[in-house]
């Protein structure tokens, strides 16, 4: 019997669309009609991998960017899954061949076919799970730089104002549990709409309701937020990123676009800036029906930074707008990107319901997200004694020239005018090679030592990415050092470090592995920075 709180298997096929089959041992596979008890299937859950299957549960076999889900469901269903969903034209000779040679009886099985099967898989989840999202106040991020640090600050604007935000993103997912908040691992940056709803269940089940998530152009091409809609939604800027999946830059916009098609009627669309991707966005937002709210500073939007001045410790700006009076307001985050990233989270929070005041105060609290602009503390010196070390996420040509280029005005602000800016970084392999040489170039042209190393090379030849982001750095007539063991590069950089200087360590951030080959292998920056700069000190002070 079907369980009184979620649909049969029947009712969702009525729903969503497509054909039952069930799966004979013999011969073609046969339509089911109504009434047909294998549609009196209640599920329990919704996976998209074989190996996570449970009885009772139905495998979405989708067609993957390198692996094709169809291969394992005979694997999901020898584990006890209740229904395969499929993309039309799948042969069943496999599942068939499978189940003689295990024995496994398939009479009770079915074959969900749809030609929508991606976003019907979460569609279906969102189902099982009770539709959690109509109960949180949604809000999604995208754009190429700054997703973190929008939902980690605009989540703690929201905690400001007593609310209980869900964090999804890249540095991993922060949800409500019984006994308050606990961090899990993140695998990407968004994650499949199965998991999302499964994720959101929990979080509201828990005492949840709100949600911030970062949402990746890869996660928007890949239909991973079926079934979820948001109250607002955010656009920071587009620059190189992932053309090696997406192309050119304009396919990789009309990706990130997609995000406006997930608010719901009325939502709202943030958008920061006046570059010509803004400009686009704005205008493809409005297309879709959304409510637009513009952010810059120093120039006229609906929500502005004004009149900013800024410090080794951060900034102070005159903010305006969104109903909030002009006030001075103090950041305490490096960066002329960060407040931008500060802008585009309190207009999502004012979108989400935050008061003036709140997002106002709240602001001069903020802490900084995982891995971005992180500081590692030297136990060798005090004040101007110290070597000021940071980790940052930075890994696109663009990312690396802001950060670079805020820590180039906080040189420059200070009194410590013989103070030097050293960079340790790398490049991913597999991954879009023709940012390497641009990364290098913007590295050349504002550090004062570019200490090229291994980022995460995975299948490549590390030494042939050092010498394309070389070749970067040779333009710019930067002086470099090229050291592939990446706590050796880490090391050097210390080494070479006087009193004052600021040390960036780029590309990794938060992450706590190393990608080389097949093996991801234990490795922090800022663990390792931690434990170089003791052991400095300790030689210092023998």
């Amino acid at each position: 019997m079907s369980d009184s709180t979620q649909p049969d298997l029947e009712s969702l096929v009525a729903v969503h669309g497509g054909v039952a089959f069930g799966i004979p041992s013999t011969g073609g596979a046969m339509p089911l009609r109504a009434g047909d008890p294998r549609l009196n299937i209640v599920l329990s859950d919704v996976q998209l991998h074989a190996g996570r299957i449970r009885g009772g549960e139905l495998f979405a076999a989708l067609a993957g960017h390198r692996v094709d889900g169809w291969r394992y469901a005979p694997d999901a269903l020898e584990r006890g899954a209740s229904v395969v969903l499929s993309a039309p034209d799948r042969s069943i000779e496999a599942l068939r061949r499978r189940a003689a040679r295990s024995g496994l009886d398939l009479s009770t099985r079915v074959l969900w076919v749809h030609p929508r099967a991606r976003e019907i898989a979460g569609e279906v989840a969102a189902d099982v799970h009770g539709h959690p999202v109509e109960s949180l106040a949604m809000a999604g991020v995208t754009g190429t730089n700054g997703k973190t640090s929008v939902c980690h600050i605009a989540s703690q604007l929201l905690e400001g104002s007593g609310m209980r935000p869900a964090v999804i993103g890249t540095a991993g997912h922060r949800l409500m549990s019984g006994r308050g908040m606990v961090q899990l691992s993140a695998v990407n940056t968004t994650p499949d709409a199965t998991e999302l709803h499964r994720l959101f269940g929990r979080h509201l089940a828990a005492g949840g309701d709100s949600a911030l998530m970062e949402v990746s152009s890869h996660g928007l091409v890949q239909g991973r937020l079926a079934g979820i809609k948001l109250r607002a939604a955010a656009f920071t800027n587009l620059t190189r990123e992932h053309l090696d999946y997406h192309g050119t830059m304009e396919d990789y916009l009309l990706a990130k676009a997609r995000i406006w098609d997930c608010l719901e009627p009325g939502g709202v669309a943030v958008i920061f800036g006046h570059s010509e991707s803004s400009r686009k966005m704005r205008q493809l937002a409005m297309d879709a029906g959304a409510r637009v709210v513009t952010v810059d500073a120093e120039r006229g939007a609906d929500l502005m930074a004004r009149n900013i001045e800024r410090s080794r410790g951060g900034a102070s700006f005159e903010l305006v707008g969104m109903g909030i009076p002009a006030r001075r307001v103090t950041l305490p985050l490096r960066g002329d990107h960060n407040i931008e990233n500060a802008l585009v989270a309190a207009a999502l929070a004012r979108s989400l319901g935050v008061g003036a005041d709140a997002v106002a105060h709240g602001l001069a609290s903020i802490a900084s997200p995982p891995g971005r602009l992180e500081r590692v503390s030297d136990p060798s010196a005090r004040g101007d004694g110290a070597i000021d070390v940071l980790v940052d996420y930075a890994h696109s040509p663009d990312a690396i020239e802001r950060v670079l280029g805020s820590l180039r005005m906080d040189i420059e602000a200070s009194e410590s005018v013989d103070a030097r800016l050293i960079c340790v970084f790398g490049c991913g392999g597999d991954r879009d090679r023709g940012k390497r040489e641009p990364m290098g170039r913007a590295a050349g042209r504002i550090a004062d030592v570019s200490i090229v190393t291994s980022d995460n090379p995975r299948s490549e030849d590390p030494s042939a990415i050092a010498n394309a982001v070389v070749r970067g750095i040779d333009q710019e007539s930067g002086r470099r050092i090229v050291e592939l063991d990446r706590r050796r590069a880490i090391e050097r950089a210390l080494e070479i470090a006087r009193p004052g200087d600021v040390v960036l360590i780029a590309g990794k951030g938060h992450e706590n592995t190393q990608t080389i080959g097949d093996a991801a292998l234990p490795f922090d920056d800022r663990v390792v920075a931690e434990e170089l700069l003791r052991a400095k000190a300790n030689g210092r002070n023998a």
